[in-house]
């Protein structure tokens, strides 16, 4: 009995180590568009504006000064470069970027392994770990996107496909101005450490009933 009620609490303990998590920060940075105008008679486009972009970007030990994203891809196994090396972007999960309005809204995320389109470009930081200054440019399947600016503004151009700017049917093109902003992502990451403690339980009462069983038969004999 003794040892089903030890085992038991073995169990109990293990399922609860088995929830058990470290949280690893995700850091968010995201433009949002605060006006956009028609390129040519820069009149103002009402509903939803038509360029959004969200990084998210594993957390550092060390603050970055600086996220840098060259690549090139049709989809699976893009082509990311760094001083004319290919690498993968280290700490890149994703990024979003959304273009256009109404029925031409597309969205395309870029991760370390996809990417349909070209983008180069960076992002600087400063010490607070806010957007320092932009430099980015976009070219996707139908829409493109050019971003620069200092601070957490920027401004720029989007468009390139008929009717992704809803002022312009023409050329869908439209300005754009807005800002970043930065949100910090708590996400669990299991425990390493959850199996050793498992394994040491289970090595305890093995040990435990070893001990018990050897006892009865010394009394026994």
């Amino acid at each position: 009995m003794k040892s089903l009620t030890l085992t038991a609490a073995l169990l109990s303990a293990a399922a609860v180590l088995g929830t058990a998590a470290t949280a690893q920060a995700n850091v968010i940075y995201t433009f949002t568009t605060v006006r956009a105008a028609n390129n040519g008679s820069n009149a103002a486009v009402t509903g939803t504006l038509p360029l959004s972009i969200t990084f998210d970007l594993a957390d550092t030990a060390t603050p970055r000064t600086q996220f840098a994203l060259n690549g090139t891809g049709t989809g699976a196994n893009p082509r990311y470069t760094a001083s004319g090396a290919t690498t993968t972007p280290t700490g890149l999960n994703s990024v979003t970027i959304s273009t256009g309005t109404g029925s031409s809204l597309q969205s395309q995320v870029i991760t370390p392994t996809s990417l349909n389109g070209t983008i180069n470009g960076f992002l600087n930081f400063n010490t607070a770990g806010l957007v320092s200054s932009t430099s980015l440019s976009f070219s996707g399947p139908i829409d493109s996107a050019v971003l620069t600016g200092t601070g957490v503004n920027a401004s720029g151009f989007v468009g390139g496909s008929a009717g992704s700017c809803a002022t312009d049917a023409s050329s869908g093109i439209c300005s754009v101005s807005g800002s970043w902003s930065r949100t910090v992502s708590n996400v669990a990451v299991p425990e390493p450490a959850t199996l050793v403690l498992l394994g040491t339980g289970i090595f305890g009462l093995a040990a435990a009933r070893r001990r018990r069983v050897q006892g009865s038969r010394s009394s026994a004999a």
